[in-house]
């Protein structure tokens, strides 16, 4: 099954667009949590509290606009088993990808997040072998290993406490739900799921929504978020909630014309250069420390290498060599 088969330039390109400011969205949400988490040490705010706050502002708004479209929750009146199914598993592996960003984020900076979710093309690639089908390309996956490295090497340091170590858990299991729910959104497209770009925001929040408050239940001492946190921090969550909002809107339409694949490596190529910046001018890293420098180089080049197989649908060392080599030979 062809993820791009009878897309237009002028479409991907609309897509490639949506994710960019898509990430750039997300990024700057996570900036915000981390916030919240800084100024309010003595709060034990915990991931499910944040996620809820997110599902909220969120089903707000896709509520607004499914009832002004209007647009039926399950995608119209003929409906199966096998689509309801796979917006009830993309929503569930949404959730739990938010939680662990948020319980990530709580020991490590947004940066040292971003680095890791830089590997994400690596999961992609195998979940869309194994669930779509696809044809496996050792050059991709290739690349996509020397992200993993350089992913290990830029976050050396952060080895050293217990507390980092935590952080980088939750980091890739994050990593591995968002590829899960990129597949899962590329399927809905591809099974042609009426309104799917609506539907990928509406079924993440609304089992959001339901969920974690029942998380937060089992973890009683979650619960003092409710009269602990001061109202300027609330309206700061709440604008996170609107830039995850955007994220989400962004990611799904740019989805909706490209592959997981393709998506996640546009994803994770341009915020390798927010990450760095972040972590030297917020966290202090040294911005000449070998191991951080190193480690960047490598996960760009991969990343851009992967972009670059992907926008001239390079395949294999023999594509690269006759497409590129052969014709500045000539």
């Amino acid at each position: 099954m062809s993820l791009d088969t009878k897309v237009s330039i002028k479409h991907r390109i609309h897509g490639i667009i949506g994710l960019v400011l898509s990430i750039l969205c997300f990024f700057f949400a996570n900036c915000l949590v981390k916030l919240v988490y800084i100024k309010n040490p003595d709060i034990p705010i915990s991931g499910y509290q944040i996620v809820f706050i997110r599902s909220i502002v969120q089903l707000v708004l896709v509520a607004i606009q499914m009832f002004r479209e209007p647009i039926h929750p399950l995608g119209g009146f003929k409906w199966n088993k096998q689509k309801l199914l796979l917006l009830i598993v993309t929503g569930v592996s949404n959730i739990t990808n938010q939680i662990f960003i948020c319980e990530s984020t709580r020991h490590i900076s947004p940066g040292a997040f971003q680095i890791i979710l830089s590997t994400a093309p690596i999961f992609g690639l195998v979940f869309e072998l194994v669930v779509l089908k696809e044809r496996f390309y050792l050059m991709r996956f290739q690349f996509g290993m020397i992200t993993v490295v350089g992913v290990i090497i830029a976050l050396y340091p952060e080895f050293k406490t217990q507390e980092s170590v935590v952080g980088i858990i939750y980091g890739f299991i994050a990593t591995i739900m968002y590829a899960v729910f990129c597949v899962g959104v590329r399927t809905s497209h591809l099974l042609r799921i009426e309104n799917s770009v609506i539907l990928n925001i509406f079924y993440p929040s609304w089992i959001g929504a339901v969920s974690t408050p029942l998380l937060i239940l089992i973890d009683p001492s979650a619960v003092t978020i409710l009269d602990g946190l001061s109202l300027t921090y609330w309206l700061v969550l709440i604008i996170a909630g609107l830039l995850y909002y955007l994220n989400f809107a962004g990611f799904i339409f740019g989805m909706k014309y490209n592959s997981p694949f393709v998506s996640m490596v546009i994803i994770d190529c341009f915020p390798v250069i927010l990450a760095y910046i972040y972590m030297v001018v917020v966290d202090k890293y040294d911005s000449h420390a070998s191991s951080l420098v190193v480690g960047m180089l490598l996960i760009f080049f991969g990343c851009f290498a992967m972009t670059l197989s992907s926008v001239f649908e390079i395949k294999t060392w023999k594509e690269l060599h006759n497409n590129v080599f052969r014709k500045n030979s000539l």
